[in-house]
């Protein structure tokens, strides 16, 4: 939350500060956008891809595809006695694949060269989630071990290791639900036909089968519920592209007038 605060601080900050500088270069006005961004979720990190298409000079339908990697808000790495670091109670690595459609809305809009426009989105699709078996390398009190999934009755001394990465892959499930997620993106780009954002904001996941990440009671409802149909989290992203498909709002759309510096 302290992260949040200090880029609200920030973006409020260069709002007061960063108008004023006069912008004479010229203007897109038929914004099309292709972008991508880096996610930082309170429960894990992802990477996306968006199409933004006008609809007039304030709005854009959006189609927005992304990968997440989820993370247990109890996720901590030990040490076992082979010095190897595991994170003691993980049963299943979860990467989620999405899709969906949605809206955004222009609600100040950049007229200084340095400032910054705000818009609103929203947008609801479908979801894939991927549950990997965690496998880890256990003593056989012989000199030698064996492999096998989380044992909840052994302390982290009595682990070797994790697994290689193949053990398990046979035991994937997948996990079918939907998603949506509400924000605000902050644009600062100073060249127009480059786009440069900070976005924030929130997002669920809801699921038709349960999601195990970690050997643990279910948690409170906030953020992440453990073990559950239901994952609620904030997220905040950099996402950067560039407008396509534009013509100019002034001057001429000629090819060679648009390739003049």
């Amino acid at each position: 939350m302290k992260a949040f605060a200090f880029i609200l601080i920030v973006l409020h900050g260069y709002i007061l500060f960063g108008q004023g500088e006069i912008d004479d270069q010229q203007t897109l006005f038929y914004r099309n956008e292709r972008t991508f961004s880096f996610l930082l979720n309170s429960n894990g990190v992802g990477v996306g891809y968006r199409y933004a298409k006008r609809i007039d000079a304030f709005r854009k339908t959006l189609v927005e595809a992304e990968i997440n990697y989820l993370k247990h808000p109890k996720e901590y790495r030990v040490l076992t006695a082979y010095e190897r670091r595991i994170v003691y109670g993980k049963l299943n690595s979860v990467i989620v694949l999405k899709g969906a459609i949605g809206y955004q809305k222009e609600l100040f809009q950049k007229r200084d060269l340095g400032g910054i426009s705000i818009r609103s989105f929203y947008n609801l699709g479908p979801a894939l989630a991927i549950q990997k078996p965690i496998y880890y390398q256990y003593s056989d009190n012989k000199g030698g071990y064996y492999t096998d999934e989380f044992k909840s009755h052994l302390s982290p001394y009595d682990f070797i290791g994790k697994a290689p990465l193949s053990e398990g892959l046979d035991k994937t499930s997948l996990s079918p639900g939907i998603y949506g997620k509400y924000g605000f993106s902050f644009e600062y780009s100073r060249i127009d036909q480059v786009y440069h954002a900070l976005e924030l904001g929130l997002a669920f996941d809801a699921y038709f089968r349960e999601l195990k990440i970690m050997d643990t009671k279910p948690g409170k409802v906030f953020f992440i519920l453990p073990d559950n149909y239901f994952v609620l989290t904030l997220f905040i992203s950099y996402r950067f592209g560039k407008v396509i498909d534009a013509q100019y709002s002034n001057r001429s759309n000629r090819v060679e007038d648009i390739l003049q510096p």
